[in-house]
């Protein structure tokens, strides 16, 4: 396998072109982050780590490059390395955040407003 220029800019991401498989683009600077390729043309940003618990590499996607710049996926990266030194693992600390957001969403008036609806349904009769 060719070693590949690590990617110093957003200048040098397009010299990286879709091939037969995907594969992976360090960043300089960034250990640990890098662009995957892939064959349809699609670059997204991979964070790749060992997580302190359960001592197995791990991936994190960090979004699909344009939407996620260079930069932003550089500021993304030196978050999850600020996890990982107080031992937390960035994708449980992701879902966490994911499930927090979802039952407080369960908690709002348009959540009781349909299952209200849902129950007038199951209960009303049906004109015939």
């Amino acid at each position: 396998m060719e070693q590949r220029k690590p990617i110093s800019s957003d200048r040098s991401i397009s010299s990286h072109k879709a091939e037969d498989k995907e594969y992976l683009v360090p960043v300089k600077g960034c250990p640990k982050l890098y662009l995957m390729v892939r064959p349809n043309g699609t670059k997204s940003w991979v964070y790749r780590y060992l997580s302190p618990t359960y001592s197995k590499n791990r991936r994190l996607s960090l979004g699909v490059y344009p939407n996620v710049s260079f930069a932003r996926a550089c500021d993304i990266w030196r978050e999850n390395e600020d996890f990982i030194t107080k031992g937390l693992d960035p994708k449980e600390h992701r879902e966490e955040i994911r499930h927090i957001l979802v039952s407080k969403t369960k908690n709002s008036f348009n959540h009781f407003a349909w299952e209200y609806f849902d129950t007038l349904e199951q209960t009303q009769k049906v004109n015939s």
